[in-house]
């Protein structure tokens, strides 16, 4: 089972940024083998215009030549980012940040030895947020704790 991506706005790939089509999007599913149909609408979609198949070919040609371990790196950057901005939004979101720094954790940890040259740098990212998340947890605690 395919899912539909339709709610993705822009999806990074090596080459740039690209926009993906709202109106009648398709899941991003490569074709697996010659028996494959040539159009999308195997996927549930509504017609797709040649111009709208041929742009998603593509993304899906650029995708696919990028090692996965570097499309799940950027993604584990991103879940950290999520945690940065709860952590240090006013005041601070902990259970917010929390569930982003175990997700990104579980991803590095469930994955050791098979991220490539970005493994390093995710662990280190790790111990970092870790540390980040007991300083700002200290830190809201004694504030709490001053106003009582």
């Amino acid at each position: 089972m395919v899912a539909n991506l339709a709610v993705m706005s822009s999806l990074w790939t090596p080459g740039g940024e690209h926009e993906v089509p709202r109106q009648n999007a398709a899941p991003f599913a490569p074709q697996m083998s010659s028996e494959s149909s040539d159009s999308f609408d195997d996927y549930g979609q509504d017609q797709l215009t040649p111009e709208e198949e041929h742009e998603l070919r593509e993304m899906q040609a650029q995708m696919l030549s990028v090692p996965a371990s570097s499309v799940i790196a950027n993604h584990v950057v991103n879940i950290f980012n999520l945690a940065m901005l709860h952590l240090f939004s006013s005041p601070p979101n902990l259970a917010e940040a929390a569930l982003s720094i175990d997700a990104a954790t579980a991803i590095v940890e469930k994955l050791e030895g098979r991220l490539g040259h970005d493994e390093p740098t995710l662990v280190d990212a790790v111990h970092q947020m870790r540390m980040a998340f007991i300083q700002v947890r200290n830190t809201s605690a004694e504030a709490d704790a001053d106003t009582d």
